[in-house]
């Protein structure tokens, strides 16, 4: 268990310890931009895959049993989460490294007039999803890594948008929200979805299905619940 620890560790130190810090500005300044972007990215897939691979060597060590409700409810927040990342993906990401024209506009576009962090909602509903129909410690560890950097995330990311550029972050929020579907409930922003939308969204489901169907095959455990 002790590699998959680790590896949730260097997963974590990019993430909630360098980006939200004073190191990241020091470590930009020292080696430039694009050299940083690369070694963080590169850092971060890496940890991923140990993780991945840590995860499968990882003995079982049983903390709870989920009953099968449990997966049938996995099963609802998978395909949700696919949407939310493909369209996320897919449409203009203002809060994104590199996006600092799309910012400054300060527009809610699309999903991100429903939360302006849809991506980190897709990977929090794929944890959740997963440490409800698992109940061993390694599949605690590595979907609750994902689920605290993910949650924990959205907060530093707003902070630090708010302090690199405070007018167009400050427009973005104004019509945004972190929780889904808070701005339109308040009315500070109007439905944004159209039918290209749509169609990114049934590609989500696509992609969802081809998973769910190899799913045995990639990771040698079926999701249906039996």
């Amino acid at each position: 268990m002790t590699p998959l620890v680790l590896a949730c560790l260097l997963f974590l130190l990019p993430h909630l310890v360098i980006t939200p810090t004073g190191a990241r500005p020091a470590l930009m300044n020292a080696m430039g931009e694009r050299v940083y972007l690369v070694l963080y990215s590169a850092l971060s897939l890496g940890a991923l895959v140990w993780m991945g691979m840590a995860y499968g060597d990882a003995p079982y060590v049983p903390v709870w049993d989920p009953p099968v409700g449990m997966r049938h409810l996995s099963l609802i927040l998978v395909p949700i989460a696919f949407v939310l990342m493909v369209l996320a993906v897919a449409t203009p990401n203002p809060t994104s490294v590199g996006a600092q024209k799309v910012l400054e506009k300060g527009e809610a576009r699309g999903i991100f007039g429903i939360t302006r962090h849809p991506l980190m909602w897709a990977f929090i509903l794929w944890a959740v999803a997963h440490l409800l129909a698992n109940g061993d410690l390694a599949s605690i560890l590595l979907f609750g890594t994902i689920f605290v950097t993910a949650a924990v995330g959205m907060v530093l990311q707003d902070k630090r948008k708010s302090r690199e550029a405070p007018e167009g972050f400050g427009r973005l929020k104004a019509h945004s929200s972190i929780i889904p579907f808070a701005a339109l409930v308040s009315g500070r922003a109007k439905p944004a979805l159209g039918w290209a939308d749509a169609a990114k969204a049934a590609a989500g489901l696509v992609l969802f299905a081809v998973l769910l169907m190899s799913h045995r095959w990639l990771f040698g455990v079926s999701p249906l619940p039996m």
